[in-house]
């Protein structure tokens, strides 16, 4: 296999935060704290990681560095999180969720205790969480 070859399969991903290499993943931008980022690692998988050095890094916001930026990415369910250093993380997504809990009925799912429904403001996407032990 050619270097072209690799190039052509390893830049294109199929995911919400779509990117080609040396861009930034697609999607709204939110600074993210690394007590924030420990949580969610410990509580979630990625879906995979990626290394990447972004060359349009200018719409990070609290990043006043002037070079190119080298990161690993850590992909989701529906969205990435951007990894620089322990300074500067940021979540980035098509949609930065608002939910709302709702009630299953409303939604066409079944009522059940312990079973919680969420829907999201802007974008309509539903998350069902099961709360019990």
């Amino acid at each position: 296999m050619s270097i072209k070859e690799l190039v052509s399969i390893t830049s294109h991903i199929n995911h919400p935060c779509d990117y080609k290499w040396g861009s930034r993943p697609k999607g709204q931008i939110e600074p993210y704290t690394i007590e924030q980022f420990i949580s969610l690692f410990i509580h979630y998988n990625p879906i995979y990681t990626a290394f990447n050095q972004i060359h349009d890094y200018q719409d990070f916001p609290n990043r006043n560095l002037t070079y190119i930026m080298s990161c690993r990415i850590f992909y989701y369910d529906d969205y990435c999180v951007v990894v620089e250093s322990k300074d500067h993380i940021w979540k980035i997504a098509p949609c930065l969720h608002e939910d709302e809990e709702v009630h299953g009925s409303s939604i066409g799912r079944p009522e059940m205790n312990c079973y919680h429904y969420y829907k999201c403001k802007k974008c309509g996407k539903i998350t069902e969480v099961d709360s019990s032990d």
